[in-house]
Order: C-alpha cells, then sequence, then structure tokens
C-alpha cells in the first residue's frame, strides 16, 4: 500500500445543494487532515460538511458532523481533524451561497 499526501479535493457548491468534496474509491482509503472553508463575499453564509460511509446517495441526518454553522464575510475558517474515511466513503458539503469554496488535504492510502 502506498501512502500519498495531498490536496485530496476542492469544489463550490450551488446554493443549498450538496456537493462532493471527496470520495475514496473502491480500492482505497483516506484521512482528512484539514478543511478549509473560504466566504470570499462581503455577506456571511452558512455551510455543512458531512461523512458519508458510502456512496452519497446514502447521506443521513448522522453523518453531519458541522450543520448550519456560519461563515462570516470574507473569511476562511480553517479546521485540523482527522476524518477517517474507508472504501468508497464520501465527504460532501453544502453552503447558502455559490460564495463559498471548499478544500480538502490529508492522506490517500492505495
Amino acid at each position: 500500500m502506498a501512502e500519498y499526501i495531498k490536496k485530496l479535493g476542492g469544489t463550490t457548491t450551488v446554493a443549498n445543494t450538496t456537493a462532493i468534496l471527496y470520495a475514496t474509491s473502491a480500492t482505497s482509503r483516506a484521512v482528512v487532515s484539514s478543511i478549509a472553508i473560504c466566504n470570499y463575499s462581503v455577506t456571511p453564509y452558512l455551510y455543512w460538511l458531512a461523512h458519508i460511509d458510502g456512496p452519497s446517495s446514502a447521506q443521513l441526518d448522522k453523518d453531519w458532523f458541522a450543520f448550519a454553522q456560519s461563515c462570516p464575510a470574507s473569511f476562511t475558517a480553517c479546521f485540523q481533524l482527522g476524518v477517517t474515511m474507508g472504501i468508497s466513503d464520501t465527504l460532501v458539503c453544502k453552503a447558502s451561497s455559490v460564495s463559498l469554496a471548499f478544500t480538502a488535504w490529508g492522506s490517500e492510502v492505495i
């Protein structure tokens, strides 16, 4: 098995629509060490983050680890985590505006 330390994913979202930030494949696992949420607007907005055991279509209420959190205007929220992702797991995000950008970094094991 090889470990790759890297940017795992980055995305913006359509307002109030869930987007995939990162997903492991059928042969990989990962540890998400950091997530940054950048609000590049002059208005505060809300964001959501969830780790789903499996594909994103299987999302449950228990999967959210950040729910309707406020991100101030012109601000970047940074989190040091340790989200462990198994085979075919999904990390999703959602925002109340298109003005939030999400980025995840960590280690991928293949």
